[in-house]
């Protein structure tokens, strides 16, 4: 617990005026930044959808990865992997 003599003098008067009633003046524009509600959390649907987002990008990202340069080019089935690597691409990175 800290007592008066170690509070500076400055954050003792900022808080005696954050005290008084919102009358006008200096009181008042203190009060009024005190009392903004602030957000400290997202939505959880915004939490979700940022994570399914990030599991499709980074499912993109290794269809790509292993599933395209892994086959070779004379393969028939790339063209396949590639339409879908594609479609993913264009749908989940607008």
């Amino acid at each position: 617990m800290t007592c008066r003599a170690q509070i500076p003098r400055r954050e003792l008067w900022l808080a005696a005026l954050a005290r008084q009633p919102a009358t006008g003046g200096r009181g008042a524009k203190l009060k009024i930044g005190l009392n903004m509600k602030q957000i400290s959390r997202y939505h959880p649907l915004l939490v979700m959808l940022h994570w399914v987002l990030a599991v499709l990008i980074i499912a993109e990202l290794s269809l790509g990865f292993f599933g395209l340069a892994a086959t070779p080019n004379s393969d028939p089935g790339k063209v396949g992997i590639l339409r879908v690597h594609m479609m993913g691409g264009v749908l989940f990175l607008p």
